[in-house]
């Protein structure tokens, strides 16, 4: 591990971290260019060959060390949500001592640290709008209901109640819930809590993980023991291709990308204004009939109408870029897009010529399914995510149609408001019923979009784009084409 990438964390992590804006954040990272990926896939490839040399078929337990069969059994042993709190305490006090195998399953145990009595937190930002309460309890209902079905064990249960309780915070006070609240005449908004929290709290924790998963050496492959998921109880006759799995440096890769990922998508939910957006979860649902009898429409919901729902003047700050700097939660959100990408080749590079193999904990088959269809996924998305493309072109899979795209764009210039890619005018020429035959039946057209700002579009993603008329092209392409399907679907809800 080079020195300059520890050098480059020493201070992002301390007491000030939660303090960082994105600009800071921006430098704490020593981020992989797109330059360096050619050196990289070279010594991953490198890897590849070794781990094929290497007997994985056996997988030698005595291996494992002491510290982590200790703290599988801490785990396993929790049985109450306070024993999982005490438990995340001590190990962050003593997680540079441990060995790379404790190292990396107390990683993902650390992730759940800041998550305690999420649930409880989140209450009165759901609970205000009955449909989407009851939606959002019955779900953690479902969850509680599947793990006492597939994982009736203790610790499940102290981890779920973990993050179900309220509980006392260090100062002994009851920790507080994401409500709007005035105290002195200063508003405090629920929602705006929530983004801080994630902001403040999550985030400074997965960028703590990513530095802990770097910086282990995961060259010679530990073991992962999955007594740690199933409870002490499991595995009795020691059978090695159920209970033992294997964690090396291709593994560790794609940990990492799926750090960065979440990074991504954390940082875009910063960035913008969610303030009544469960108000209009409501609103949209009353259009179908939902959260109230006979409030919808039989003949259907049109966008035209739940549209109009969306501009509404009480949503008006709804999906705004916030004001503060957060437009570099954008630039941010991109920074961990293309490092999740590249993470992603890395780790693929790595596992792709190894067979099927149950030992791994991410079994090589996972990544290699339509090998080829997946390769050139990767180039479609990789050219997107190019630190030098200001452009990228993306063909069509299907008609071969291609059009120009910068990704780029959308997180280095972020559209002020995300309604703004929303249609301005619908079908709405003709009637709502037609006739034919002496039979009504439904225009089923009526109120389908057919018209866009296409400027908005064309400053954000499509350099090339000359009127409205060609955005479902543009968007179809997209979705048809390797590596833009991803990237395509979203679009759907702004054209369809």
């Amino acid at each position: 591990m080079k020195i300059l990438l520890i050098i480059s964390f020493l201070f992002s992590f301390g007491t000030l971290a939660k303090d960082l804006n994105a600009k800071e954040w921006l430098k704490k990272f020593s981020w992989i260019s797109s330059s360096e990926m050619p050196r990289l896939i070279k010594k991953a490839r490198k890897r590849s060959e070794k781990r094929k040399i290497a007997s994985y078929r056996s997988i030698d337990i005595k291996s494992m060390s002491s510290k982590y069969k200790q703290l599988i059994e801490d785990v396993t042993k929790a049985n109450s949500s306070e024993q999982v709190a005490k438990m995340l305490n001590e190990l962050e006090g003593k997680f540079d001592s441990l060995p790379q195998d404790a190292k990396f399953l107390a990683t993902q145990l650390l992730l759940l640290k800041s998550f305690r009595g999420i649930f409880y937190r989140f209450i009165p930002l759901a609970e205000k709008e009955r449909i989407t309460h009851s939606f959002l309890r019955n779900s953690v209902k479902t969850l509680i209901s599947n793990l006492r079905v597939y994982l009736p064990f203790e610790h499940w249960e102290a981890g779920f109640n973990y993050l179900a309780e309220p509980f006392k915070t260090k100062a002994g006070l009851v920790v507080q819930q994401f409500k709007d609240s005035s105290v002195k005449g200063k508003k405090s908004l629920g929602v705006h809590d929530m983004q801080t929290f994630l902001w403040k709290e999550i985030y400074v924790d997965m960028a703590r993980a990513v530095k802990r998963i770097k910086n282990l050496d995961l060259s010679t492959p530990v073991i992962w023991d999955n007594r740690v998921v199933f409870g002490s109880e499991s595995f009795k006759d020691d059978f090695e291709e159920t209970r033992f799995r294997k964690v090396g440096e291709g593994e560790k890769l794609l940990a990492l990308s799926s750090l960065h990922f979440g990074m991504h998508y954390l940082n875009q939910l910063i960035a913008y204004e969610l303030k009544g957006s469960f108000s209009l979860a409501k609103d949209i649902g009353k259009l179908y009939g939902i959260d109230g009898f006979f409030a919808g429409d039989v003949l259907g919901v049109p966008s035209a109408r739940w549209v109009k729902k969306v501009k509404d003047k009480k949503y008006k700050k709804l999906g705004t870029l916030r004001e503060g700097g957060y437009e570099h939660n954008m630039l941010l959100a991109y920074q961990h897009l293309k490092q999740g990408v590249r993470y992603l080749r890395l780790g693929r590079e790595e596992v792709r010529n190894e067979p099927a193999d149950g030992f791994f904990v991410i079994n090589p088959n996972w990544v290699n399914p339509f090998d080829e269809n997946i390769e050139k996924q990767f180039k479609g998305i990789e050219c997107l995510t190019d630190d030098s493309s200001n452009s990228c072109p993306i063909r069509s899979a299907i008609t071969g149609h291609t059009v120009l795209m910068s990704l780029d764009k959308f997180y280095r210039n972020p559209p002020r408001d995300l309604k703004s890619f929303l249609p301005t005018a619908w079908e709405t020429s003709s009637a709502k019923m037609l006739k034919k035959h002496g039979k009504s039946y439904p225009n089923y057209s009526w109120g389908t979009p057919n018209n866009w700002d296409y400027q908005v579009y064309k400053k954000h993603f499509f350099p090339n784009m000359k009127n409205a008329k060609s955005i479902p092209l543009y968007i179809r392409t997209l979705r048809q084409s390797f590596g833009g399907e991803v990237l395509g679907a979203p679009f759907a809800l702004f054209i369809e």
